[in-house]
């Protein structure tokens, strides 16, 4: 598995960022928090990060993705809220996670002169520090290396500066740019309720099956990592310290 060494980056002189713990929120409000927080980083001048986990479980996927690809009928039937990320990426089910977003105004984008390639440096870096500060070693893949591009599941796929631990992805990120500046989303699986998007995607149970293998072939999460339970709790009130240092 290709992974990477990240050093502090001078945009890292964008930090403190302004810092928000938000949890169980609506699942029709959450990506509507993630515009705001792009006005309101325009507004104020500095970075924005949110961590949050959802109300209700729900199945988000990614600006550019299909939505045949999922079987609605079935979330219909289970009560679970499906929703569209204004960043890219695959499809995630979100319970058992701790959702994360920084938001970088056009303003200060543009006076870092930044680009995709920095900000996915930056925030990476912090949340491996944060990582390895409890006790798991984790690295980040490497920028150029994609593997398996095609696939429902965002943790079906590698993308360079997503984070990894014993050769399996245990941090989903995606970002988009747009008129308002940089807005960066990320997923990090606190349990392996992320398996459950088997049940909502269009395919034979036989098609099925062979999903649930293969993403837990590539997929980690932190209780497994850890050897113990941790909360979403404990993990944004430790992110938050991270992205509020200067």
């Amino acid at each position: 598995m290709c992974f990477q060494q990240l050093s502090t980056s001078p945009v890292d002189t964008l930090f403190p960022a302004v810092c928000r713990e938000e949890y169980a929120c609506d699942p029709h409000r959450a990506m509507e928090r993630d515009t705001e927080l792009l006005h309101e980083s325009n507004r104020s001048g500095y970075a924005q990060f949110r961590v949050y986990t959802w109300a209700h479980p729900t199945l988000s996927y990614g600006r550019l993705q299909k939505k045949t690809d999922l079987d609605i009928s079935a979330m219909d039937g289970a009560g679970i809220y499906c929703i569209q990320r204004p960043t890219g990426g695959r499809a995630l089910f979100h319970e058992g996670d701790l959702c994360f977003s920084f938001a970088l105004g056009r303003a200060l984008s543009r006076e870092g002169r930044l680009n995709r390639k920095n900000v996915y440096h930056m925030v990476s870096h912090r949340i491996v520090s944060y990582l390895t500060a409890l006790g798991i070693s984790v690295q980040p893949f490497l920028p150029k290396t994609t593997t398996h591009r095609a696939g429902v599941s965002c943790f079906l796929i590698q993308n360079g500066y997503e984070i990894g631990s014993t050769g399996k992805k245990c941090v989903g990120i995606a970002l988009a740019i747009s008129a308002e500046g940089i807005l960066l989303q990320g997923s990090i699986p606190l349990t392996p309720s992320y398996e459950k998007i088997v049940a909502y995607v269009v395919g034979s149970e036989k098609e099925k099956q062979i999903f649930l293998s293969r993403l837990q072939q590539k997929t980690v999460c932190l209780e497994t990592l850890l050897g113990r339970p941790i909360s979403s709790r404990s993990v944004g009130a430790g992110l938050c310290r991270i992205f509020g240092i200067g």
